[in-house]
């Protein structure tokens, strides 16, 4: 059985903050969340597809890449505990990274 506290959803939050960190180029072309669980803690995993576009999108994707280990997501009531980029597609003039998040719930 899952046990939820009544907190909110924290995708969208994280979406917002995904892209705030990716900056100026950026987009998230589609992103999914489900629940998750373990024996002591309850949260959800999403995926993101973010794509960077225009003549720095390289870079701009290797910046990302390499800041995400120690990236920091201000989401009340949840903590992102995982982030893991799952793929990586360079392309000419655009960047493609398909990520992997955990956020468990802050008790």
């Amino acid at each position: 059985m899952m046990r939820s506290s009544g907190k909110s959803d924290p995708h969208a939050r994280l979406m917002r903050a995904l892209l705030d960190m990716a900056g100026e180029g950026s987009e998230i072309l589609r992103s999914t969340s489900c629940p998750w669980a373990s024996a002591t803690f309850t949260g959800a995993q999403h995926l993101a597809d973010l794509r960077y576009i225009g003549p720095q999108a390289h870079d701009r994707a290797d910046k990302l890449a390499k800041g995400l280990p120690e990236a920091e997501f201000a989401i009340p009531g949840h903590i992102v505990a995982d982030l893991s980029i799952e793929s990586r597609d360079l392309g000419p003039d655009e960047a493609h990274m398909q990520l992997a998040i955990l956020t468990v719930e802050d008790w």
